[in-house]
Protein backbone atom coordinates (compact mmCIF):
# COMPACT_ATOMS: atom_id res chain seq x y z
CA UNK A 1 0.00 0.00 0.00
CA UNK A 2 1.22 3.51 -1.22
CA UNK A 3 0.11 6.60 1.23
CA UNK A 4 0.29 9.43 -0.87
CA UNK A 5 0.15 13.52 0.15
CA UNK A 6 -1.51 15.57 -2.40
CA UNK A 7 -1.12 19.26 -2.34
CA UNK A 8 -4.05 20.60 -4.45
CA UNK A 9 -5.51 24.62 -4.71
CA UNK A 10 -8.81 23.22 -4.68
CA UNK A 11 -10.65 19.67 -4.55
CA UNK A 12 -13.24 18.25 -7.14
CA UNK A 13 -16.45 19.31 -5.04
CA UNK A 14 -15.67 23.00 -5.84
CA UNK A 15 -18.40 24.51 -7.78
CA UNK A 16 -15.77 25.79 -9.92
CA UNK A 17 -13.61 22.74 -10.36
CA UNK A 18 -11.95 22.53 -13.64
CA UNK A 19 -9.74 19.71 -15.75
CA UNK A 20 -7.30 19.36 -12.88
CA UNK A 21 -9.47 18.24 -10.25
CA UNK A 22 -11.40 15.74 -12.72
CA UNK A 23 -8.15 14.43 -13.53
CA UNK A 24 -6.99 14.05 -9.76
CA UNK A 25 -10.56 12.85 -8.69
CA UNK A 26 -10.17 9.60 -11.32
CA UNK A 27 -6.81 8.95 -10.25
CA UNK A 28 -6.98 8.52 -6.69
CA UNK A 29 -10.33 7.16 -6.88
CA UNK A 30 -8.81 3.95 -8.67
CA UNK A 31 -5.97 4.21 -6.59
CA UNK A 32 -7.89 4.33 -3.05
CA UNK A 33 -10.10 1.30 -4.66
CA UNK A 34 -6.61 -0.95 -4.95
CA UNK A 35 -6.03 -0.51 -1.41
CA UNK A 36 -3.85 2.61 -1.58
CA UNK A 37 -4.49 5.77 0.82
CA UNK A 38 -4.39 8.81 -0.56
CA UNK A 39 -5.21 12.20 1.44
CA UNK A 40 -5.85 15.78 -0.64
CA UNK A 41 -4.89 19.21 1.02
CA UNK A 42 -7.12 22.11 -0.74
CA UNK A 43 -8.53 25.22 -0.08
CA UNK A 44 -11.94 25.71 1.34
CA UNK A 45 -14.69 26.83 -1.64
CA UNK A 46 -16.73 30.06 -0.80
CA UNK A 47 -20.15 29.94 0.37
CA UNK A 48 -21.53 31.95 -2.74
CA UNK A 49 -19.04 31.44 -5.49
CA UNK A 50 -20.02 33.95 -7.39
CA UNK A 51 -19.00 37.25 -4.82
CA UNK A 52 -15.84 38.32 -4.45
CA UNK A 53 -13.88 39.35 -2.32
CA UNK A 54 -13.83 35.17 -1.31
CA UNK A 55 -12.63 35.78 2.48
CA UNK A 56 -15.74 36.76 3.98
CA UNK A 57 -17.99 33.97 2.58
CA UNK A 58 -15.63 31.01 2.96
CA UNK A 59 -16.05 28.72 6.34
CA UNK A 60 -13.44 29.81 9.29
CA UNK A 61 -12.49 26.46 9.91
CA UNK A 62 -10.49 23.55 8.61
CA UNK A 63 -12.93 20.58 7.21
CA UNK A 64 -12.55 16.81 6.84
CA UNK A 65 -14.26 14.69 4.52
CA UNK A 66 -13.97 11.04 2.85
CA UNK A 67 -15.16 10.45 -0.58
CA UNK A 68 -15.12 7.75 -1.98
CA UNK A 69 -12.17 6.03 0.06
CA UNK A 70 -9.80 9.48 -0.56
CA UNK A 71 -9.36 12.10 2.60
CA UNK A 72 -10.02 15.87 1.75
CA UNK A 73 -8.86 18.18 4.39
CA UNK A 74 -9.70 21.43 3.56
CA UNK A 75 -7.40 24.24 4.89
CA UNK A 76 -9.10 27.98 4.31
CA UNK A 77 -9.60 30.40 1.81
CA UNK A 78 -7.98 30.45 -1.68
CA UNK A 79 -5.46 33.62 -0.86
CA UNK A 80 -4.03 32.12 2.14
CA UNK A 81 -3.61 28.64 1.24
CA UNK A 82 -0.04 28.65 0.38
CA UNK A 83 0.55 30.29 4.30
CA UNK A 84 -1.69 27.82 5.43
CA UNK A 85 -0.16 24.70 3.42
CA UNK A 86 3.49 25.87 4.64
CA UNK A 87 2.04 26.05 8.55
CA UNK A 88 0.87 22.45 7.67
CA UNK A 89 3.83 21.18 6.55
CA UNK A 90 5.81 22.69 9.32
CA UNK A 91 3.46 21.20 12.04
CA UNK A 92 3.86 17.72 10.42
CA UNK A 93 7.47 18.14 10.11
CA UNK A 94 7.94 19.12 13.93
CA UNK A 95 5.60 16.68 14.86
CA UNK A 96 7.74 13.76 12.76
CA UNK A 97 4.63 12.60 11.28
CA UNK A 98 5.61 13.19 7.56
CA UNK A 99 7.92 11.11 6.77
CA UNK A 100 6.60 8.53 8.83
CA UNK A 101 3.33 8.75 7.62
CA UNK A 102 3.53 8.88 4.00
CA UNK A 103 5.30 7.56 1.45
CA UNK A 104 5.34 10.42 -1.49
CA UNK A 105 3.90 13.88 -1.96
CA UNK A 106 2.15 14.67 -4.85
CA UNK A 107 1.94 18.20 -6.06
CA UNK A 108 -0.39 19.56 -8.93
CA UNK A 109 1.30 22.24 -9.95
CA UNK A 110 -1.14 25.31 -10.56
CA UNK A 111 1.04 28.53 -10.79
CA UNK A 112 4.22 27.99 -8.10
CA UNK A 113 6.44 24.85 -8.40
CA UNK A 114 6.55 24.26 -4.58
CA UNK A 115 9.84 23.21 -2.75
CA UNK A 116 8.81 21.12 0.01
CA UNK A 117 12.67 20.00 0.64
CA UNK A 118 12.97 22.19 3.84
CA UNK A 119 9.61 20.24 5.53
CA UNK A 120 10.34 16.33 4.50
CA UNK A 121 13.23 14.31 2.70
CA UNK A 122 9.78 12.08 1.05
CA UNK A 123 10.09 12.04 -3.01
CA UNK A 124 8.17 14.46 -4.53
CA UNK A 125 6.34 14.24 -7.84
CA UNK A 126 4.84 17.13 -9.50
CA UNK A 127 2.07 16.55 -12.03
CA UNK A 128 1.89 19.15 -14.60
CA UNK A 129 -0.74 20.13 -17.12
CA UNK A 130 0.16 23.43 -18.41
CA UNK A 131 2.92 25.53 -16.95
CA UNK A 132 2.55 29.66 -16.34
CA UNK A 133 5.36 32.06 -18.04
CA UNK A 134 6.56 32.91 -14.37
CA UNK A 135 6.58 29.40 -13.07
CA UNK A 136 9.84 28.20 -12.05
CA UNK A 137 10.36 24.48 -12.78
CA UNK A 138 13.14 22.49 -10.89
CA UNK A 139 13.96 19.59 -13.32
CA UNK A 140 15.54 17.49 -10.37
CA UNK A 141 13.38 14.16 -10.82
CA UNK A 142 10.41 12.39 -12.50
CA UNK A 143 7.11 14.70 -13.61
CA UNK A 144 3.60 13.90 -14.53
CA UNK A 145 2.72 15.60 -17.57
CA UNK A 146 -1.14 15.93 -18.30
CA UNK A 147 -1.35 17.16 -21.42
CA UNK A 148 1.03 17.16 -24.38
CA UNK A 149 1.47 20.81 -24.45
CA UNK A 150 2.85 20.48 -20.26
CA UNK A 151 5.20 17.41 -22.14
CA UNK A 152 6.98 20.03 -24.19
CA UNK A 153 6.81 23.12 -22.01
CA UNK A 154 8.68 20.76 -19.35
CA UNK A 155 11.31 19.73 -22.42
CA UNK A 156 11.68 23.44 -22.83
CA UNK A 157 12.43 23.84 -19.21
CA UNK A 158 15.00 21.59 -19.20
CA UNK A 159 13.44 18.09 -17.87
CA UNK A 160 14.94 15.17 -19.62
CA UNK A 161 12.83 12.59 -21.83
CA UNK A 162 13.15 10.19 -19.60
CA UNK A 163 12.00 12.30 -16.62
CA UNK A 164 9.24 13.30 -18.41
CA UNK A 165 6.26 10.15 -18.17
CA UNK A 166 2.99 11.63 -20.31
CA UNK A 167 0.00 10.09 -18.05
CA UNK A 168 -2.79 11.89 -20.83
CA UNK A 169 -6.82 12.17 -19.52
CA UNK A 170 -8.47 9.21 -19.68
CA UNK A 171 -11.79 8.58 -20.59
CA UNK A 172 -15.37 6.60 -18.78
CA UNK A 173 -16.48 4.91 -21.82
CA UNK A 174 -20.21 3.61 -21.09
CA UNK A 175 -22.64 1.90 -22.86
CA UNK A 176 -23.17 3.50 -26.23
CA UNK A 177 -26.30 1.51 -27.39
CA UNK A 178 -28.20 3.59 -24.23
CA UNK A 179 -31.15 5.10 -26.79
CA UNK A 180 -30.78 8.77 -27.48
CA UNK A 181 -33.62 10.95 -27.07
CA UNK A 182 -36.47 10.59 -29.78
CA UNK A 183 -36.01 14.41 -30.54
CA UNK A 184 -32.73 16.53 -31.22
CA UNK A 185 -31.17 17.22 -27.52
CA UNK A 186 -27.82 18.45 -27.11
CA UNK A 187 -25.71 18.57 -23.80
CA UNK A 188 -24.09 21.84 -22.91
CA UNK A 189 -21.41 22.86 -20.22
CA UNK A 190 -20.75 26.14 -20.09
CA UNK A 191 -19.60 28.89 -17.52
CA UNK A 192 -21.40 31.50 -19.18
CA UNK A 193 -25.13 30.35 -20.95
CA UNK A 194 -25.46 33.76 -23.19
CA UNK A 195 -23.44 33.03 -26.14
CA UNK A 196 -25.26 29.34 -26.24
CA UNK A 197 -28.44 30.32 -25.60
CA UNK A 198 -27.89 32.92 -28.78
CA UNK A 199 -26.76 29.91 -30.62
CA UNK A 200 -29.60 28.19 -29.80
CA UNK A 201 -32.37 31.02 -30.71
CA UNK A 202 -30.50 31.01 -34.09
CA UNK A 203 -30.87 27.03 -34.31
CA UNK A 204 -34.50 27.28 -32.87
CA UNK A 205 -35.54 28.92 -36.38
CA UNK A 206 -34.64 25.46 -38.34
CA UNK A 207 -34.98 22.92 -35.34
CA UNK A 208 -37.29 23.64 -33.09
CA UNK A 209 -38.92 21.43 -30.41
CA UNK A 210 -35.14 20.88 -29.30
CA UNK A 211 -34.12 19.81 -25.80
CA UNK A 212 -31.07 21.38 -24.26
CA UNK A 213 -29.48 20.17 -21.10
CA UNK A 214 -27.64 22.63 -19.43
CA UNK A 215 -24.37 21.66 -17.33
CA UNK A 216 -23.48 25.32 -15.69
CA UNK A 217 -23.80 27.34 -12.38
CA UNK A 218 -24.41 30.76 -14.31
CA UNK A 219 -27.44 32.64 -13.13
CA UNK A 220 -29.87 31.05 -16.43
CA UNK A 221 -33.23 32.21 -15.18
CA UNK A 222 -33.79 34.98 -17.71
CA UNK A 223 -31.73 34.16 -20.43
CA UNK A 224 -33.26 30.18 -20.00
CA UNK A 225 -36.70 31.70 -20.92
CA UNK A 226 -35.61 33.78 -23.78
CA UNK A 227 -36.22 30.40 -25.69
CA UNK A 228 -39.31 30.10 -26.43
CA UNK A 229 -39.52 26.69 -27.89
CA UNK A 230 -36.48 24.77 -26.51
CA UNK A 231 -37.16 22.34 -23.43
CA UNK A 232 -34.30 23.41 -21.25
CA UNK A 233 -32.83 21.26 -18.09
CA UNK A 234 -30.13 22.89 -15.40
CA UNK A 235 -27.51 21.02 -13.85
CA UNK A 236 -24.78 22.14 -11.12
CA UNK A 237 -21.50 22.32 -12.86
CA UNK A 238 -19.12 19.74 -10.81
CA UNK A 239 -16.70 17.53 -11.54
CA UNK A 240 -18.34 15.41 -8.17
CA UNK A 241 -21.00 12.80 -8.43
CA UNK A 242 -24.37 13.76 -7.72
CA UNK A 243 -26.00 11.82 -4.93
CA UNK A 244 -27.51 8.53 -6.12
CA UNK A 245 -31.02 8.67 -7.22
CA UNK A 246 -30.85 12.16 -8.61
CA UNK A 247 -31.05 13.43 -12.02
CA UNK A 248 -27.14 13.50 -13.52
CA UNK A 249 -25.69 15.45 -16.12
CA UNK A 250 -23.60 12.19 -17.17
CA UNK A 251 -27.25 10.18 -17.98
CA UNK A 252 -27.89 13.16 -20.08
CA UNK A 253 -24.80 13.17 -21.88
CA UNK A 254 -25.86 9.65 -23.10
CA UNK A 255 -29.43 10.33 -24.08
CA UNK A 256 -28.09 13.79 -25.99
CA UNK A 257 -27.30 13.59 -29.88
CA UNK A 258 -24.20 15.32 -29.10
CA UNK A 259 -21.99 17.82 -26.76
CA UNK A 260 -21.27 20.95 -26.60
CA UNK A 261 -18.35 22.85 -24.10
CA UNK A 262 -17.52 26.32 -23.74
CA UNK A 263 -14.42 27.69 -22.79
CA UNK A 264 -12.57 26.72 -20.25
CA UNK A 265 -14.22 23.11 -20.04
CA UNK A 266 -13.29 21.70 -23.20
CA UNK A 267 -12.37 18.55 -20.48
CA UNK A 268 -16.18 17.68 -20.63
CA UNK A 269 -15.57 16.54 -24.07
CA UNK A 270 -13.78 13.39 -22.74
CA UNK A 271 -17.78 12.79 -21.18
CA UNK A 272 -19.10 13.19 -24.61
CA UNK A 273 -17.10 11.35 -26.18
CA UNK A 274 -17.23 8.34 -23.50
CA UNK A 275 -20.95 8.14 -24.00
CA UNK A 276 -19.96 7.67 -27.69
CA UNK A 277 -21.47 11.33 -28.72
CA UNK A 278 -19.63 14.36 -30.65
CA UNK A 279 -18.26 17.20 -29.26
CA UNK A 280 -18.22 20.91 -30.57
CA UNK A 281 -15.56 22.81 -28.78
CA UNK A 282 -14.05 26.10 -29.01
CA UNK A 283 -10.58 26.41 -31.22
CA UNK A 284 -8.46 26.48 -27.95
CA UNK A 285 -5.47 24.69 -27.17
CA UNK A 286 -6.91 22.92 -24.51
CA UNK A 287 -9.46 22.03 -27.12
CA UNK A 288 -7.30 19.77 -28.61
CA UNK A 289 -5.86 17.74 -25.61
CA UNK A 290 -9.71 16.12 -25.15
CA UNK A 291 -10.72 15.80 -28.89
CA UNK A 292 -9.09 14.70 -32.44
CA UNK A 293 -10.74 17.60 -34.77
CA UNK A 294 -12.88 16.09 -37.45
CA UNK A 295 -12.73 12.51 -35.76
CA UNK A 296 -14.25 12.68 -32.64
CA UNK A 297 -15.47 16.41 -32.45
CA UNK A 298 -15.92 19.66 -34.31
CA UNK A 299 -13.90 23.10 -33.30
CA UNK A 300 -16.09 26.35 -33.31
CA UNK A 301 -14.26 29.73 -33.55
CA UNK A 302 -14.50 30.85 -29.95
CA UNK A 303 -16.95 33.41 -29.18
CA UNK A 304 -18.91 32.83 -32.17
CA UNK A 305 -22.92 32.21 -31.68
CA UNK A 306 -23.45 32.34 -35.13
CA UNK A 307 -21.00 29.48 -36.21
CA UNK A 308 -21.11 27.46 -33.63
CA UNK A 309 -25.27 27.54 -34.47
CA UNK A 310 -23.71 26.53 -38.02
CA UNK A 311 -22.30 23.34 -37.14
CA UNK A 312 -24.88 22.45 -35.03
CA UNK A 313 -27.54 22.23 -37.28
CA UNK A 314 -24.82 20.45 -40.15
CA UNK A 315 -24.60 17.43 -37.76
CA UNK A 316 -28.27 17.31 -37.04
CA UNK A 317 -29.04 17.64 -40.87
CA UNK A 318 -25.74 15.24 -41.95
CA UNK A 319 -26.35 11.97 -41.06
CA UNK A 320 -22.71 10.61 -42.99
CA UNK A 321 -20.86 13.44 -40.58
CA UNK A 322 -22.35 12.45 -37.47
CA UNK A 323 -22.19 9.07 -37.76
CA UNK A 324 -18.22 9.02 -38.63
CA UNK A 325 -18.08 11.16 -35.17
CA UNK A 326 -20.21 8.71 -33.32
CA UNK A 327 -17.82 6.09 -34.35
CA UNK A 328 -14.70 8.32 -33.80
CA UNK A 329 -15.43 8.89 -30.23
CA UNK A 330 -15.84 5.21 -29.66
CA UNK A 331 -12.47 4.17 -31.26
CA UNK A 332 -10.70 7.45 -28.63
CA UNK A 333 -12.62 5.86 -25.74
CA UNK A 334 -11.23 2.65 -26.17
CA UNK A 335 -7.79 4.03 -26.94
CA UNK A 336 -7.65 6.06 -23.87
CA UNK A 337 -8.90 4.81 -20.40
CA UNK A 338 -8.43 5.94 -16.41
CA UNK A 339 -7.00 2.74 -15.65
CA UNK A 340 -3.93 3.00 -17.77
CA UNK A 341 -3.49 6.57 -16.57
CA UNK A 342 -3.53 5.31 -13.07
CA UNK A 343 -1.18 2.62 -14.07
CA UNK A 344 1.41 5.10 -15.04
CA UNK A 345 0.95 7.22 -12.35
CA UNK A 346 1.14 3.98 -9.90
CA UNK A 347 3.98 2.57 -11.77
CA UNK A 348 5.90 6.19 -11.78
CA UNK A 349 5.05 6.39 -7.60
CA UNK A 350 6.63 2.89 -7.09
CA UNK A 351 9.69 3.70 -8.65
CA UNK A 352 10.26 6.13 -6.60
CA UNK A 353 9.33 5.01 -3.61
Amino acid sequence: MKRILVFSESDWFAPYAGAETYYLRNILERLASQGHYAAVVAHQCPKKPHLVPWLPFTPKRPTLEIANGVQIARLGARPIYPFLRRMLLSRLAKAGKLDSQYDLILHVVTDKWVDFSPYTHLPVLPVVFALKGKTRVRPDGPVIAATHEAEAQLARAGFLANQIITAPFGIDSVDCNEPMDSKPAIALAVRRTGPFICALEQLEKARPALTAYFATNAQTGRGMRQLQSTQTTVFPLSCASTEPGTPSFDASCRRAWFGVCGPGLEYYALRFTGAGRPALCPDTPAAREYIIPDETGLLYPYGDARALAGLMERLLNNEVLYKRLCMGARRFAEERTWEHTAALLLGTIENMT
